[in-house]
């Protein structure tokens, strides 16, 4: 619990560096960007620290590329 309230913090900290310099500059694609990106972050670290099984990203790209590259491989031969 400590560890999520810790998170939370320090990504409200990195908000409020980061959102006036994009405010200022007038960013505001970039700071619905930031935003996205910031929860994501934020919320895939807390699952994290409550021992859910988050997936590894390279996984589910074998899994898309491993039947094209089979497929590739048996032409090429």
């Amino acid at each position: 619990m400590l560890a999520s309230i810790g998170i939370l913090l320090t990504a409200v900290l990195f908000a409020f560096i980061e959102i006036p310099s994009l405010l200022k500059k007038q960013y505001i694609k970039e700071l619905v960007v930031f935003f996205i990106l910031l929860f994501c972050g934020t919320f895939l670290s807390i699952l994290k620290v409550f021992g859910v099984q988050i997936p590894n990203p390279v996984d589910g790209i074998t899994f898309i590329f491993k039947p094209i590259s089979e497929v590739v491989l048996n032409l090429l031969q």
